[in-house]
């Protein structure tokens, strides 16, 4: 069973953090299973044996999910940051251009002195 876990971390610690999970994902496991089926059910007629093939394939089904349950969070995680840090961009825009605005009413109002 899944959980959700919430936990809080730097915002410019997210990029690693998603690196650090994907890091994990290992894809031996599946490859060994989904080989050993692949190499042996050929030439397997033991019931049995193909029983514990099924299971295999049961297991490198299961680990498939994890996977993407892990890429699925990732993705989750990656796409809140962007928008996050879009947030933050927009907001120094807004900022930057009051700025500009403020300094053209200075420049305005300086030169209408002079005249």
């Amino acid at each position: 069973m899944r959980v959700t876990v919430n936990h809080s971390i730097e915002l410019e610690d997210v990029p690693k953090y998603v690196v650090d999970v994907i890091d994990k994902i290992n894809f031996d496991d599946i490859d060994e299973c989904l080989r050993g089926v692949s190499k042996n059910l050929s030439s397997e007629h033991d019931l049995n044996a193909i029983m514990f093939y099924v299971s295999g394939l049961m297991k490198a089904k299961k680990r498939l999910a994890d996977i993407e349950a892990m890429t699925n969070d990732c993705a989750s995680i990656l796409s809140g940051y962007v928008k996050v840090k879009n947030e933050m961009l927009a907001e120094q825009a807004k900022g930057l251009l009051s700025k500009v605005e403020e300094s053209v009413k200075v420049g305005d109002n300086s030169s209408e002195k002079e005249e």
